[in-house]
């Protein structure tokens, strides 16, 4: 049912978890994401499932992603289309 949202979670010192912002990734349903940190900047990289393609976000601070690349489709470079 989710299938269309990245949520960004916290843990408190019991590792309990606290929803702290819901990003809507219409159409695409989110399948693989990493976090990198590139020259002291860290960045979400998502895979998308329903449509081959990944996104890219900034990440900020908490609550604060900011969608940096549009999904784009990977089927000229991976996935035979």
């Amino acid at each position: 049912l989710l299938a269309h949202y990245v949520n960004e979670v916290a843990l408190d010192e019991d590792l309990n978890p606290t929803l702290v912002r819901q990003y809507d990734v219409p159409g695409a349903g989110p399948n693989e994401a990493v976090v990198a940190d590139v020259n002291g900047q860290e960045f979400l990289y998502i895979m998308h499932q329903a449509n081959a393609s990944f996104g890219v976000w900034r990440l900020d601070g908490p609550g604060e992603a900011e969608l940096m690349q549009v999904p784009t489709s990977l089927c000229f470079y991976y996935v035979p289309c």
